[in-house]
């Protein structure tokens, strides 16, 4: 017979109830998933130690959202200039005046009045009726997705003569062009498709067939009625009368929300740069197409370019279209003859644009 021990069963000292079981397990598990991991990441030894990753932790410079990198399209001179650089032939602003850019310009300038290139002052009337016209660029479709498109900037020189480029430019999702330089009659050449036109007052065309296609107008401010025409153009009640060295229309056939104005501060750096100390460029301002190309460069993803180039031969073409000749001083006009050109080559040969 077994005897036992009067204050104990059956069951051998030390050994735990089958009953115990599962909440003795349960500690063991929990100490091994806990306290192990623990050690592990407080030991000195040499363990790759990972930060726990946070937005305050990733790097300011890459858009990343914890692991996933963002889907956030960049301008050009976003993507390739510091936040506040600029160079010599790449200047860095927001592209089109707001009510925010127009104020802040105003604010550094004077009270009564805003200086523009060449030391032209805009009163402040003029100031006043632009605010009131002013509208959002990027509630337009065309501008709001342009940070992730490819632009082209279709130039007007004559070495487009004869090249049968026209399916090629109209493959771009936005196709930008300037002044008068048609397109009927010249589909095979340039193409049919204009998203954007930058015109300043003399040069914009009067034809309803030059805007077919293009959903905005862009205005370079040359002088203080340019800015106030732009206003005109939005609202027509605006009743003033204009000192053009020629003719221009006082109604396009746009929306007015698509009417819109070069920001000053890119016209305004370009004049800066053209007009060296002793180069004999003192009243030189950029012609439209680098003006245009400065914009497309604070707007959309990549640039290409195509029919910038001029030919200082006087019995050259100046156009893709038309007679003109070099030796008319008049299709020269205010610009620098030697630096400019200088500029374009320069950022040509950069990877900020891509010669089509």
């Amino acid at each position: 017979m077994t005897s036992s021990v009067p204050g104990t069963s059956a069951t051998a000292v030390g050994m735990t109830k089958p009953s115990q079981l599962p909440a003795t397990l349960f500690i063991i598990v929990l100490f091994v998933m806990v306290c192990l991991p623990l050690w592990h990441l407080n030991y000195k030894g040499n363990v790759i130690r990972i930060p726990l990753v946070t937005n305050s932790t990733l790097p300011k410079s890459r858009p990343f959202v914890l692991s996933m990198q963002s889907s956030t399209c960049n301008t050009v001179t976003e993507g390739q200039l510091e936040k506040t650089k600029s160079i010599d032939y790449v200047v860095k602003a927001e592209p089109f005046l707001t009510n925010s850019t127009l104020s802040n310009l105003w604010n550094s300038s004077h009270d009564d009045y805003l200086m523009l290139e060449s030391r032209i002052k805009v009163p402040a009337k003029v100031l006043r009726k632009t605010m009131e016209t002013l509208h959002n660029p990027w509630s337009n479709r065309v501008l709001a997705k342009a940070k992730c498109q490819e632009c082209i900037v279709v130039g007007a020189g004559a070495c487009l003569r004869g090249a049968r480029l026209g399916k090629i430019i109209d493959s771009f999702p936005i196709v930008i062009r300037m002044n008068m330089a048609p397109i009927e009659g010249y589909e095979t050449i340039v193409g049919s498709k204009t998203d954007i036109r930058v015109v300043y007052p003399e040069s914009a065309p009067a034809d309803t067939e030059s805007y077919l296609g293009a959903g905005i107008v862009v205005v370079v401010p040359y002088k203080s009625d340019d800015i106030l025409w732009a206003a005109k153009l939005v609202d027509s009640s605006i009743n003033e009368v204009f000192h053009f060295w020629r003719s221009s229309p006082l109604s396009l056939p746009i929306r007015p929300e698509n009417v819109l104005i070069i920001n000053p501060e890119i016209t305004e750096s370009l004049y800066n740069i053209s007009r060296v100390p002793g180069s004999g460029n003192k009243n030189s301002r950029a012609t439209t197409g680098f003006v245009a190309i400065q914009m497309a460069l604070n707007l959309c993803k990549s640039v290409s370019v195509v029919g910038f180039c001029y030919d200082d031969n006087p019995h050259s073409y100046v156009y893709y279209y038309g007679t003109a000749k070099t030796k008319l001083q008049m299709y020269i006009g205010p610009h620098s003859r030697s630096l400019e050109p200088e500029l374009r080559a320069a950022l040509f040969h950069s990877n900020f644009v891509k010669l089509l």
